[in-house]
């Protein structure tokens, strides 16, 4: 996309030109080097709770503890939204999938409906911090510090949670248009 971007840009509307590019590559850089550190960190952190087998712990204390399927939803929620805040996506989704979808599907919860639910976990971890990759990018884009940003958008991660619940413990919202 970055460079059918620079093609259209270049060639097509020529709104820039080649002159443009080293300044244009210096601020992109700038923008996009806080966010990837954060990535790597998050990956790196990832990798750590695997080695230690703490996803599988997490499950097994999960489901050898709590009976109640209300209970299990909530605790596989906070899981889920923690993971999001200190995890980059792919690495949350690849680690806490097989350990968190077995003790989803036992209290009967549909594997799609597990599925959304936790991309919309996920999703709000990207906006929340101490992480919150989308935080840092909009930081970057904006030049405006962290906790500027992480203010304005207490309100919206509200809605996110409040949303949360309702896709957590109404599947028919989920699974309207799949069954």
């Amino acid at each position: 996309s970055v460079v059918y971007a620079l093609i259209v840009s270049l060639v097509i509307y020529r709104t820039m030109g080649i002159r443009d590019l080293p300044k244009i590559f210096h601020d992109c850089a700038r923008s996009l080097a806080p966010l990837l550190i954060v990535i790597a960190c998050a990956t790196l952190f990832g990798r750590t709770l695997t080695l230690l087998h703490l996803p599988r712990l997490i499950s097994s204390l999960m489901g050898d503890t709590f009976s109640s399927p209300i209970v299990v939803i909530a605790l596989i929620n906070l899981v889920l939204l923690v993971a999001g805040m200190l995890v980059n996506v792919a690495s949350a989704i690849l680690i806490l999938t097989p350990v968190l979808l077995p003790l989803a599907t036992a209290v009967g919860m549909d594997p799609i409906h597990f599925g959304i639910m936790m991309v919309v976990n996920l999703s709000i971890g990207l906006v929340t911090p101490p992480v919150g990759a989308d935080l840092f990018v909009g930081c970057g884009m904006f030049n405006i510090p962290v906790s500027t940003l992480t203010r304005n958008a207490l309100p919206f991660i509200l809605a996110f949670l409040i949303a949360l619940i309702i896709v957590a413990y109404i599947p028919q919202v989920s699974l309207v248009f799949i069954r």
